[in-house]
C-alpha cells in the first residue's frame, strides 16, 4: 500500500495537512521527537496548539535509552497504525480538549471511523484518566472534532487506541473494564534479525476466561446475538482457519492478514464490513447471514486464487455422503441374480 503519509527525521507521522502554529513538528534541542507534549488550551478553542513548554524546574532529563525508546514508539506508529487498522490515515496530532483531555495523533479508516491514539510512557492513572477524557469528549462533541478535522464525511464512531511504552500490569488491569467501550489497549514490540530492526504494534491481552465473540454480543439483544453467533458458525466451516477476534469493540476475521470481515455494533444494529466492499450492510435477518457467508466464500476464494491456494482448500458445503466403496459396475451378474431368483 502506497505511504499516506509524510514522516519528520525521527520518523514520527506528518499529517496530510497544514498543522495548528506553533505545534512541534519534529526533534527538540535534546533530539526528541515530539508527539503530545507541545500542545495545550488557548482561549477560544478547543484544538489549539503552541509551542512546547519549558522543563519544569527539578524534572531530570530523558535518558538516552528513554529518548531511543520513545523515538522507537514513534516509528512504529507511522507503520504500525496501517498494519493494525487497514487504510488508516494521520489527519492532525497534539490535539488537547476544552475540558483538559488529550490525544497525541487523530486518525481515520476508509469507513469513516475515527481514532484518536495516545501514548502511554508512565503514569498508569494518568493515560486511563486521558483516555477516558477522550472518549467522552468524542461522544458528545463529535461533529465539532469532523469539522475540526475538516472530514468531509459524518464520523461514524470513535475509538480510542493507547499505546503503552512500558509493560505496567497495574496499566493493563485498569484498562480491562474499558476494552469493550472501544479503548483498545497495544504494546510496542520489537525483533531484530541479520536484515535489521523493525517494532510492531500487538494488542495487550484480553479479559480471561471471555471468548472475542462473548465480549462481543454481551451487549447485545438476544436476537442480534443470535444472529452474531450463527455468523460465527457459518464462517467456520468456510475455513476451520478463520477465527473472529475483538479488536477495538469489534469482530473481525482476518484471513491473509487482511480484514475480510468486520462486525460493529450500531445502537440497536449491528453492521457488518466485507473486504472490496464499499460502505458496510446491516444484519438484521437469518438472510442476511446466509448472504454475508456467501459474499464472504466468494472473497476467500479470490484470496486463494491470488496465492494459488483455491484447490488445496475444503469448504464445508451440504451434499449428501460419497459412497465408502465405490464399484465400477454391478457386484452380481445377470446370471447370478437369475440364480438367485429361481
Amino acid at each position: 500500500m502506497a505511504a499516506r503519509t509524510k514522516k519528520d527525521a525521527d520518523g514520527t507521522p506528518e499529517p496530510r495537512r497544514g498543522r495548528p502554529e506553533g505545534a512541534g513538528s519534529g526533534p527538540d534541542s535534546n533530539g526528541e521527537g515530539k508527539v503530545g507534549k507541545g500542545a495545550s488550551k488557548t482561549r477560544g478553542g478547543a484544538l489549539r496548539g503552541r509551542a512546547p513548554k519549558k522543563a519544569v524546574a527539578g524534572t531530570p532529563p530523558r535518558s538516552d535509552g528513554e529518548r531511543a525508546e520513545r523515538i522507537g514508539a514513534l516509528t512504529a506508529l507511522a507503520s504500525g497504525l496501517e498494519e493494525v487498522v487497514p487504510g488508516i490515515e494521520i489527519l492532525d496530532r497534539d490535539l488537547v480538549f476544552d475540558d483538559g483531555g488529550r490525544a497525541d495523533l487523530a486518525a481515520a479508516d476508509p469507513n469513516g471511523n475515527l481514532y484518536l491514539v495516545l501514548l502511554a510512557d508512565g503514569d498508569a492513572d494518568a493515560v486511563v484518566l486521558d483516555a477516558l477524557d477522550a472518549l467522552a469528549f468524542a461522544e458528545k462533541n463529535g461533529v465539532l472534532l469532523g469539522r475540526h478535522l475538516r472530514r468531509k464525511r459524518a464520523i461514524r464512531s470513535t475509538q480510542i487506541l493507547v499505546i503503552c511504552l512500558e509493560q505496567d500490569e497495574r496499566l493493563f488491569v485498569r484498562f480491562l473494564p474499558l476494552l469493550s467501550r472501544g479503548v483498545g489497549l497495544y504494546r510496542i514490540r520489537t525483533l531484530k534479525s541479520a536484515s535489521g530492526e523493525h517494532s510492531y504494534l500487538v494488542p495487550w491481552g484480553k479479559p480471561e476466561g471471555r471468548s472475542s465473540v462473548e465480549g462481543f454480543v454481551q451487549a447485545l439483544s438476544s436476537d442480534h446475538a443470535g444472529l452474531v453467533h450463527s455468523l460465527v458458525d457459518r464462517i467456520s466451516r468456510l475455513d476451520s482457519e478463520l477465527e473472529p477476534q475483538a479488536v477495538n469493540g469489534s469482530l473481525v476475521w482476518r484471513a491473509d492478514g487482511v480484514d475480510l470481515l468486520r462486525l460493529e455494533a450500531r445502537d440497536d444494529a449491528i453492521e457488518a464490513a466485507l473486504m472490496q466492499e464499499g460502505r458496510p450492510r446491516r444484519l438484521a435477518s437469518q438472510e442476511d447471514v446466509e448472504d454475508l457467508t456467501e459474499r464472504a466464500l466468494q472473497r476467500l476464494v479470490s484470496l486463494w486464487d491470488a496465492r494459488g491456494e483455491s484447490g488445496e482448500r475444503d469448504v464445508e458445503v451440504d451434499e449428501p455422503p460419497a459412497d465408502p466403496m465405490p464399484r465400477e459396475g454391478p457386484v452380481l451378474t445377470t446370471e447370478e441374480i437369475n440364480a438367485f431368483r429361481e
